[in-house]
């Protein structure tokens, strides 16, 4: 990204106070994994018992001219909003957790739609996608640490001395 003058007029760094932001020098992601992107998201529920739906997310973007296209492994992004602006959907959507009913999705290059699998989505997040959930997901029979150690015994990474650990 290139430094340009009209990040440092006044009038901007006002802007930028008032709202709390701060511009922090961009890393060189160059050469690194292409993440997520996507284009038009749409996410729409059908109200039970009548015809009207609801639309949650509205054709969301992050496509190429756009500072954050398309997103790189090992960055880290802040994505805010206001309350019901769509942000825990458009998660959702990105996480697998959920299906758009409309537009592109693409995670590690491979398009995600309502045609990829079951048995596809639960490997991409098995192997590909951490959650912090706002609220408590976890598994009610299991501790917390057992919940953590999940993700991890079904790859197979832990040894039983790790896993005594």
């Amino acid at each position: 990204m290139e430094h340009r003058d009209e990040d440092n007029t006044e009038q901007v760094q006002a802007r930028r106070k008032k709202l709390n932001l701060y511009r922090l020098p961009p890393k060189n992601f160059e050469g690194r994994e292409d993440v997520i992107h996507f284009k038009g998201l749409q996410k729409t529920y059908q109200l039970a018992g009548n015809n009207e739906t609801v639309t949650a997310l509205r054709s969301v973007s992050l496509v190429e001219n756009q500072e954050f296209y398309p997103i790189k492994k090992g960055e880290f992004l802040m994505i805010r909003g206001p309350s019901g602006g769509g942000k825990t959907t458009m998660l959702n959507l990105i996480g697998t957790i959920d299906s758009s009913t409309g537009g592109e999705l693409f995670i590690m290059n491979k398009k995600i739609d309502k045609d990829s699998s079951d048995a596809f989505l639960s490997d991409l997040r098995l192997k590909h996608i951490g959650f912090v959930f706002q609220t408590f997901n976890l598994l009610a029979t299991m501790s917390a640490l057992e919940n953590v150690e999940l993700p991890m015994i079904l790859l197979d990474k832990l040894s039983d001395k790790e896993k005594r650990q």
